[in-house]
């Protein structure tokens, strides 16, 4: 479906997630087609990908390029095969190479010390281990042929795009703004009902909630009437949008400071305390999640544990083994905006 002239929207269904679908986009550039995002590891995903394609008269091979706004596997997962295969070619941001790197999703004994050190018990931690770690076909890690800054700008067929760095989500996050059609391709930057997740694992970058809170206001005076998110809906308020997902985090922070209370916590132990949205949508306290959407969850209270310490209104130290967090003044007055 062409969302706007020289867009095309193609939903790529994203097997057993909540989400449902990614939206990947089709540009027409210059010298082909290039593909902005591009679906999870498996065949089956590669093959509705053809189809889609096949739907509106073209071939694997018209896309010359895939530009992925970051290095998650719903997002980057066929990019290896569908290079292997066609011969389009990467783009991905520096800083979000490491990213696609080999060892970068392993799951190891740094994701269990960590969670270990901010508090989850070791019978939930062994459950954890235990785990199957997702159905990825394909080989996702990938190394990119194209290396972008976030300040670069891509021609079209008939107008232009600016690739905007955006932080946040992951490291390396990019948008695109076509300021001709003002339409603003966001990846996970900015979705139209959900709020992206922004957390802190032991490999993510310092600060991400600080560094997603930057993107937002960097993009604000961006004339935008079409924003089209990675998933769910394309949406036209922008300017609200943007606003809500400010407040939000500043909401996020003054719950978390008040399931602290004025004692010394792990991230962990005031997550239980916090309300989450669980498997099935509903609305429960950290307590009744399950293990792997604690770890989630505590990934990102920690995101603004750090952004809180960092302001000076959260102190952090380590005893025992624990990371412990305490309020260094009641009723802080947050002011994300």
């Amino acid at each position: 479906m062409e969302i706007v002239p020289g867009i095309t929207q193609l939903k790529i269904p994203i097997p057993n997630n909540p989400l449902g679908n990614l939206n990947a986009y089709l540009l027409k550039g210059k010298d082909g087609y290039i593909m902005v995002d591009v679906g999870w590891p498996t065949q089956k995903t590669l093959d509705i990908l053809i189809a889609k394609l096949a739907e509106i008269n073209l071939v694997p091979q018209d896309i010359k390029s895939i530009f992925i706004t970051h290095a998650h596997p719903d997002h980057m997962g066929l990019a290896d095969k569908f290079r292997e295969l066609y011969g389009a070619k990467l783009m991905l941001h520096q800083s979000e190479a490491p990213s696609a790197a080999p060892d970068r999703w392993q799951v190891d004994d740094l994701i269990w010390k960590w969670l270990l050190l901010n508090g989850m018990p070791e019978s939930d931690v062994d459950i954890l281990k235990q785990r199957q770690w997702g159905q990825h076909q394909f080989t996702w890690r990938v190394e990119p042929d194209i290396l972008l800054k976030g300040d670069e700008r891509i021609e079209l067929e008939s107008s232009y795009l600016d690739v905007l760095f955006t932080p946040g989500h992951s490291r390396g996050h990019l948008c695109l703004y076509d300021p001709k059609n003002k339409v603003l391709i966001a990846g996970d930057h900015m979705l139209p009902i959900i709020t992206p997740s922004i957390s802190l694992y032991p490999r993510s970058a310092a600060n991400p909630l600080g560094s997603y809170l930057n993107s937002l206001r960097s993009i604000r005076n961006l004339d935008v009437d079409v924003v089209l998110p990675s998933h769910q809906n394309v949406y036209h308020n922008f300017n609200e949008r943007l606003d809500q997902l400010i407040r939000h985090h500043e909401v996020r922070a003054s719950e978390l400071i008040e399931a602290m209370g004025s004692a010394s916590k792990t991230a962990y132990q005031i997550m239980l305390d916090m309300q989450w949205v669980g498997a099935s949508s509903e609305v429960v306290l950290g307590k009744g999640l399950e293990p792997i959407q604690q770890m989630s969850a505590c990934a990102e209270a920690l995101a603004h544990l750090e952004f809180l310490r960092l302001e000076g209104i959260v102190k952090r130290t380590v005893t025992d083994d624990l990371a412990l967090f305490i309020c260094n003044e009641q009723n802080p007055n947050l002011h994300f905006a």
